[in-house]
C-alpha cells in the first residue's frame, strides 16, 4: 500500500478499495485528490529553485558555523589524550 501511495498518490487507495469490495463515498473520493493536491503542490515548492538555494545557504551557513566552533574549541577527543 505504502508503494503504491509513494507511486500514484493517495487515489491508489481507491484502486484497493474497489478490489477489496468496499464502497468509497464522495468525500473519500473528494479527500483523497485534496491530498494528492497538496502533495503535488509541496513537490513543486520543494523543486523551485528559490527554495533550493535557500536550502544550500542554509546548510552552508550552519556547516561554517560548526567548524568554527570546532576550531574555537580544539581536539575534545582524540587517541591518547586524557
Amino acid at each position: 500500500m505504502a508503494i503504491s501511495t509513494f507511486n500514484e498518490g493517495a487515489s491508489a487507495m481507491l484502486a484497493v478499495m474497489e478490489k477489496l469490495w468496499l464502497q468509497s463515498t464522495a468525500v473519500t473520493v473528494s479527500a483523497m485528490r485534496e491530498n494528492d493536491l497538496l502533495r503535488i503542490s509541496k513537490a513543486e515548492a520543494v523543486k523551485s529553485a528559490s527554495l533550493k538555494y535557500r536550502r544550500k545557504s542554509l546548510s552552508t551557513a550552519k556547516k561554517v558555523k560548526r567548524h568554527q566552533q570546532e576550531m574555537q574549541e580544539g581536539p575534545t577527543y582524540g587517541a591518547g589524550m586524557d
